[in-house]
């Protein structure tokens, strides 16, 4: 973004790349639930309710006895299932309805469930881990060393991003949802077709990518291999050598869809 090391607003960053004028208006965004009509603003309000219900004892609580990041990764996904849920109870067209919630059911249900499972597992299901996930690392590291900010404040940092994904889920990844849910149209227009199509391909491609990565890291440590690399030979798996990143990139087109 272009700010100088230390400089006071990376604490409001919310990407890497965002100038901060950008920032802000991701941040007024959040203000839009006031301007719904009174259908939508009954589903806001409920999700909000649910979201704080799923983030404050799952994720900013265990983050802040820990220090460790992931918890957001249960948390996040359960709340686009809980979207999924509060979206049931629109008062659309029952077929565009259940469509948007199926979407949103097997899209955050997936990603949940992996992570409750292979964090389990990793654990003992006692999900007490023992250091963070490499992304939330370099997020540190990116903290201190390249923004300049003083290593004391990064809890608060922790609980300012791990909240932006709650508050995320609550105003703005709900949208297409809640729209959708309140749409009493009758007949489904070709573009919500395509949208549905255009989810689809991108949910089959993500969930493709992410168990060509569990496959890899299965292999890897069974056979005590720390210094392979995904999408190199011998371990070219076919996503990962069309794409640096296939899951995000599904997870891309996915939202495109819903954005549809």
């Amino acid at each position: 973004a272009g700010l100088p090391k230390g400089h006071w607003f990376h604490f409001f960053a919310v990407a890497g790349n965002l100038h901060p004028i950008e920032s802000l208006l991701v941040y007024c965004l959040t203000f839009g639930v006031l301007l719904a009509p009174p259908h939508l603003k009954t589903l806001f309000y409920t999700n909000c309710l649910v979201q704080v219900a799923i983030f404050l004892p799952f994720v900013q609580i265990p983050v802040a006895l820990t220090g460790h990041m992931v918890y957001v990764d249960i948390g996040w996904p359960s709340g686009l299932v809980a979207i999924a849920i509060v979206a049931l109870t629109g008062t659309g067209y029952w077929l565009r309805r259940w469509l948007i919630c199926g979407c949103y059911l097997l899209h955050g249900g997936r990603m949940a469930l992996g992570a409750l499972v292979m964090f389990g597992q990793a654990t003992g299901f006692t999900y007490r881990f023992q250091g963070d996930l490499p992304r939330y690392r370099y997020a540190k590291h990116k903290w201190t060393k390249i923004d300049g900010m003083p290593e004391g404040w990064w809890w608060m940092k922790m609980q300012q991003d791990t909240f932006g994904q709650g508050l995320s889920n609550s105003v703005l990844l709900c949208v297409p949802a809640f729209l959708a849910a309140s749409n009493s149209e009758t007949a489904l227009h070709p573009l919500e077709w395509i949208g549905l199509l255009t989810w689809l391909c991108g949910w089959i491609f993500e969930s493709s990518a992410d168990m060509q990565k569990m496959s890899f890291m299965v292999e890897q440590k069974q056979q005590h291999n720390a210094t392979a690399t995904l999408g190199l030979a011998p371990n070219d798996k076919f996503l990962w050598t069309l794409c640096r990143h296939p899951n995000y990139f599904g997870e891309w087109m996915a939202w495109l869809g819903f954005s549809i």
